[in-house]
């Protein structure tokens, strides 16, 4: 039987998928929901709208229609802790040699451009918060929270870009992997 990772046994493929670098920025993700949807039960208007900046998803979805259920938000942001699974897999696999430079280059571009949309948004709804007095314990955590995803998108887009410049020795082709 051909395999595509002939040399990897079965935990080093299971390992490539759930290492711990990769389950970080998912898992914070995570974590954050769930304060999310805890803080949203007894703030009076939700307490959604400060995670938007790393769940655009659910940030459209909100704006569509304001009295949507937790139960649908909380779905939206479920699919957020996969898109930072994605984003800190795209830094690990450009770290690690995986991707071609094509690839870190569009990873990095993705990664860096969420990360400084996230950045911005986080910002302003900070901001909002502070200057209205409205930042609470749990809101500050929120905040905390959306600072170190963020913070791991840009650590991933630095990976990328790293890779997209790097030299490989011995190769007349780099310029072309």
């Amino acid at each position: 039987m051909m395999s595509f990772y002939p040399k990897m046994t079965s935990k080093d493929r299971e390992s490539q998928w759930f290492s711990l670098p990769l389950i970080v920025l998912p898992s914070i993700h995570f974590s954050l929901i769930v304060l999310t949807i805890l803080l949203s039960l007894k703030t009076a208007g939700g307490a959604v709208y400060r995670v938007f900046g790393v769940d655009p998803l659910a940030a459209v979805f909100m704006m569509a229609d304001e009295g949507i259920a937790l139960p649908v938000v909380g779905a939206l942001l479920i699919f957020g802790t996969a898109w930072w699974y994605f984003i800190g897999r795209i830094g690990w696999a450009s770290n690690r040699g995986k991707l071609s430079r094509v690839g870190s280059a569009l990873g990095a571009i993705l990664a860096l451009f969420f990360s400084v949309v996230g950045f911005l948004v986080g910002r302003q709804t900070f901001n909002s918060d502070f200057n209205n007095g409205q930042l609470s314990a749990g809101a500050f955590i929120q905040y905390l929270c959306v600072a170190a995803i963020l913070i791991g998108g840009f650590i991933s887009a630095i990976y990328s870009i790293r890779a997209t410049f790097r030299r490989e020795s011995g190769s007349q082709h780099a310029l072309l992997r």
